[in-house]
């Protein structure tokens, strides 16, 4: 009898011991780290939208290029006398205005060319200058003309980017005559300038006219010891009906 107590002693003293084996050695059990992966950096590639930048970018300086370039050149503009050799496909897309002009340049027995006789020839070439790069230079590009008073200059390129149908060249050309008038406001320049805004640009158009208004109600107490704007001021006009509503405005209580 005894010894059969010892021998269960023992069978579960031994199946306890292998139970604590097992758990120890599953415990112990480490899974096997997978080998690192080597990642090897792609070589730069340029995307497809980077590659039609870059086709783009070789384009519009391909443009650029042509401007009064006589390769290529199909047609011929005259401003005040002085060669301009352009090309159709260039000025066409970009203005109604000039796909009519060749329409009718063109006709039996005519010259073949634009001619502009009136206005500013640098604000023409300008305009031009702009069709094929984008921008105009600020500074005088091409010494057969003469250059314009410096707050003149954008606001006739201005006029006409109007007559051709140019909207970017319009903004292009109210920003730069902005930060014109942000120097020169109190310069001997202004009242004319601010006639000639009114001469040459229609009722409807406000841009221009809103841009001095502004300026010259901004800055009304110098101004007003200023003679040429006093002069200007009893001239009286549309500027000065515009410019009184703008003080009036100013001076209006806040409700």
């Amino acid at each position: 009898m005894l010894n059969c107590s010892r021998r269960f002693v023992q069978s579960v003293s031994d199946s306890i011991a292998t139970r604590l084996s097992r758990a120890l050695r599953i415990s112990d059990y480490k899974a096997p780290i997978p080998p690192t992966a080597v990642v090897t950096p792609d070589l730069p590639q340029a995307t497809e939208m980077e590659k039609k930048g870059n086709r783009l970018d070789k384009f519009l300086s391909g443009v650029a290029s042509m401007f009064n370039e006589e390769k290529y050149s199909d047609t011929t503009v005259l401003i005040h006398g002085v060669t301009l050799h352009a090309h159709r496909l260039i000025i066409c897309l970009q203005s109604p205005y000039f796909t009519k002009a060749l329409k009718e340049a063109f006709v039996e027995g005519s010259t073949g060319a634009i001619e502009f006789q009136e206005g500013s020839g640098i604000a023409h070439w300008r305009v031009f200058e702009y069709l094929y790069t984008g921008n105009y230079s600020d500074s005088l590009s091409n010494k057969d003309f003469e250059e314009d008073p410096e707050l003149c200059k954008d606001l006739r390129v201005y006029v006409l980017a109007d007559m051709f149908f140019l909207e970017d060249l319009k903004a292009l050309a109210l920003e730069k005559f902005k930060r014109n008038l942000e120097d020169l406001w109190m310069s001997d320049s202004f009242p004319e300038c601010v006639r000639e805004v009114y001469k040459s640009t229609y009722e409807r158009d406000h841009a221009l006219r809103s841009v001095v208004v502004e300026v010259a109600a901004t800055h009304a107490h110098d101004l007003g010891s200023n003679g040429i704007f006093k002069d200007l001021v009893y001239e009286g006009g549309d500027f000065v009906v515009d410019y009184f509503e703008k003080l009036l405005y100013i001076m209006e209580p806040n409700e």
